[in-house]
């Protein structure tokens, strides 16, 4: 079972949520469009979900839950730290592969030119 919802954030944001059941426990998933949302998400201290419900002139909420955000801050800035840590060793192997680029991955197969004589 899925149905929307809306988060509203210490009152001063408005975003997007899906509530759902899984396994019979309730879940909210939340969308955003870019990571600079995080920095806005780790400075509040909890977040409000509602189920809207009725015409868009006559919007009803419902509360859903409410999400106490203690610790976001540092477990975003620990993300932020991982992701980094990440970053540089996608870098560091791409420049490996780019160092050594030139040789034969398998340096015992047959070359390329006595494959294509041998047919």
């Amino acid at each position: 079972m899925a149905f929307d919802l809306e988060g509203i954030r210490d009152g001063s944001y408005e975003g997007n949520a899906l509530g759902f059941r899984y396994n019979g426990r309730g879940a909210i998933g939340l969308t955003f469009k870019d990571l600079a949302f995080l920095d806005d998400f780790a400075k509040v201290s909890a977040v409000d979900f509602f189920r809207v419900e009725g015409a868009e002139e006559e919007e009803e909420y419902t509360t859903v839950d409410e999400l106490k955000l203690d610790g976001t801050g540092a477990a975003i800035s620990a993300l932020r730290r991982c992701l980094s840590h990440q970053r540089r060793l996608i870098a560091s192997a791409k420049a490996e592969r780019k160092r050594w680029g030139h040789l034969p991955s398998d340096p015992f197969s047959a070359p390329k030119e006595a494959e294509a004589r041998e047919d």
